[in-house]
């Protein structure tokens, strides 16, 4: 079972670097309507980590929407630059996005996937769980799939908890599996992807879809993939964790 976490880090070069992106500026202030307070991006927003360009933008307080993001993504946009000079690196060992638990939606999402292809740094991990995902993030995701570097092919992509329909979650299965990058070439890994708990009507139905299709998609529990022969790990496309639980079955 591949970890987020862990196939975040699958590209360490191996240095022991936990240290902030230097001379980092602060936004000056909150989008309009954001809060009396202002808005400032401090040090540990973006950080080089064993190789890796990490981007936290977790659990903000209060949660950040697309506008607040857009203007963090202008600002990222100033700073890459620098980021690529000091860690030449990163262009090979990617970013790790986390966006989880915010009210981010497609257009913000969109954007940061702009400015990380503007600089040619792959997007290797992301995570943007708990927002409002919806279809609308189907093609931006399905886009960066199929001209992504053919040698630092994303690992995962954790969306669950958001608005993804049975239509938007094949129409990614289906990219997945026809994108041609895997399984992984090197490591022979599948996609990871995170669908559990959006807005998709019959999972049941959908696997089976895929199974017609040819598409290998594993549910890493025996019996549920769609190769009944499946061992989880032989040419598979994708993983799909969790992907039964649905937020209608909760209903």
């Amino acid at each position: 079972e591949i970890d987020l976490q862990a196939a975040g880090a699958g590209l360490s070069i191996g240095e022991d670097l936990t240290q902030p992106v230097p001379d980092l500026e602060e936004l000056p202030a909150a989008e309009e309507g954001e809060g009396a307070e202002g808005e400032t991006w401090d040090e540990r927003v973006v950080v080089v980590r064993q190789g890796q360009v990490h981007i936290e933008l977790q659990h903000r307080s209060p949660p950040m929407g697309d506008a607040m993001l857009l203007r963090f993504c202008d600002w990222l946009d100033q700073q890459m630059p620098l980021v690529v000079q000091n860690f030449p690196y990163v262009r090979r060992s990617g970013a790790y996005v986390d966006l989880s638990d915010n009210v981010i939606g497609p257009d913000g999402l969109d954007r940061l996937f702009t400015v990380l292809r503007t600089h040619r740094v792959p997007c290797v991990v992301m995570k943007a769980y708990r927002n409002v995902l919806n279809d609308s993030i189907v093609d931006t995701l399905i886009e960066y799939l199929y001209t992504q570097p053919e040698s630092f092919p994303m690992h995962g992509i954790h969306i669950s908890h958001n608005k993804i329909t049975d239509k938007g979650a094949f129409r990614l299965i289906r990219a997945a599996a026809q994108c041609g990058h895997y399984p992984r070439y090197t490591t022979r890994l599948p996609l990871w992807l995170r669908l559990e708990c959006n807005d998709i009507a019959n999972p049941q139905k959908l696997i089976v879809d895929c199974l017609h299709e040819n598409f290998n998609v594993c549910l890493m529990g025996d019996g549920m993939c769609s190769r009944k022969d499946c061992n989880h790990y032989s040419g598979v496309h994708v993983q799909l964790p969790h992907f039964f639980h649905q937020q209608r079955a909760r209903q």
